[in-house]
């Protein structure tokens, strides 16, 4: 599979922007904090694993993993693609990618 990538992956999953959504501010930052330490390495090994050699970083209604998904992507030599899927009127659930995450966040 080296010639593959996933364009739709997930590495803090929903309950963050659903979190967000209710103004749970202080559980956010908790949940941010320790999920980007569990979680976002393990998406970057499981592609490196799997011999994908690229994966779309694409939460739903944010960008909070992407930053540390593109460190750890450099090191380990996965590309990481800036992504977010955004819930738009009329078109549902839309992928963006190549965005400047900087500026989102």
């Amino acid at each position: 599979m080296k010639d593959h990538i996933d364009l739709h992956v997930h590495p803090l999953g929903d309950h963050v922007a659903k979190a967000s959504s209710l103004g749970a501010v202080e559980y956010i930052a908790g949940s941010i904090k320790r999920k980007l330490d569990e979680d976002v390495g393990s998406f970057v090994m499981a592609a490196k694993e799997q011999g994908l050699k690229a994966i779309a970083v694409t939460d739903h209604d944010h960008v909070y993993s992407i930053t540390k998904m593109l460190e750890i992507g450099k090191k380990e030599g996965i590309e990481i693609i800036p992504g977010i899927e955004l819930d738009l009127p009329f078109l549902g659930h839309t992928l963006i990618y190549y965005m400047d995450h900087e500026r989102m966040g």
